[in-house]
């Protein structure tokens, strides 16, 4: 699952947003800070999830957690998201969507 968090624009009207991808058991596994690509800055295999996540409004705060916390893999990661049978597989079975 991918949730998409908002948090309010900075002083300059900068967008403050981020993608959060989870395990199927809520593990959160990656985020993408969204700036100007939209759901583009989530790697091409996950972006259908982010096209359907969720919207949570979150403080600055948290969303800056969220990105120092996580990795921003810029390219799909068996390492972070298992192999892409497994990706297609619970994509297929809802687990993730």
């Amino acid at each position: 699952m991918i949730v998409h968090l908002r948090a309010t624009n900075d002083a300059n009207g900068n967008p403050r947003r981020c993608y959060v991808l989870f395990t199927p058991d809520g593990r959160p596994l990656a985020a993408w800070n969204e700036g100007y690509y939209g759901s583009d800055a989530v790697p091409g295999e996950l972006r259908q999830l982010a096209y359907q996540a969720p919207v949570i409004h979150v403080p600055v705060k948290e969303y800056r957690n969220w990105l120092a916390q996580l990795p921003s893999p810029r390219f799909y990661d068996a390492q972070y998201f298992g192999s892409p049978y497994q990706l297609q597989q619970a994509l297929t079975a809802g687990h993730l969507s």
